[in-house]
């Protein structure tokens, strides 16, 4: 990620489908960035928190309420909720995705590219948003070129920023 620009940046994927559509803002506030994504279709957004080296430090998913239906946070070592409740069935999670959004697994690419790791297997929560189960899953993270990552066997070509272009074969970038 361009950590020096921190201007807003927009993207937004369209599903091959053409049923699901992610809008994302990426922001920087308060020493990290905030990213908020929308994904029509399946009515939902949900908001990353990432540090300035690019690691997932706070995650909020909206449904259909007000409120969040899922907040979590990490404090590097492990995940809590925002009763305090800690979540050990994620102690080894690093990062957490979405079943309703292809694009959210890419976002480690940020973190790893920004720490300089080429290749590394990260537990990620893999988030199911219709029953709010999480499932640690371990994903292969691979660089396979300047702009090119496979991320657990999907080609993903990235951006300047780090965000991902096409995830083929489920969306590919709009703008």
């Amino acid at each position: 990620m361009n950590m020096v620009n921190r201007e807003p940046i927009h993207a937004r994927w369209l599903s091959t489908d053409g049923a699901r559509e992610e809008l994302l803002q990426l922001s920087w506030e308060n020493g990290g960035w905030t990213a908020d994504v929308t994904v029509t279709g399946n009515d939902l957004q949900y908001v990353m928190r990432l540090d300035e080296s690019g690691a997932l430090r706070q995650f909020l998913l909206f449904r259909d309420a007000e409120d969040a239906d899922l907040w979590l946070a990490y404090d590097g070592e492990r995940w809590g909720e925002v009763n305090g409740t800690v979540r050990d069935d994620l102690r080894l999670c690093t990062t957490l995705a979405l079943d309703a959004s292809p694009c959210s697994r890419a976002f480690a690419t940020i973190y790893l590219s920004v720490a300089g790791i080429d290749h590394a297997h990260l537990w990620v929560g893999m988030i199911d948003t219709e029953r709010l189960e999480i499932t640690p899953t371990l994903v292969e993270y691979m660089r396979t070129g300047e702009r090119e990552w496979s991320v657990g066997g999907t080609p993903v070509e990235i951006d300047s920023n780090g965000l991902p272009l096409d995830v083929v074969p489920h969306s590919r970038r709009t703008v």
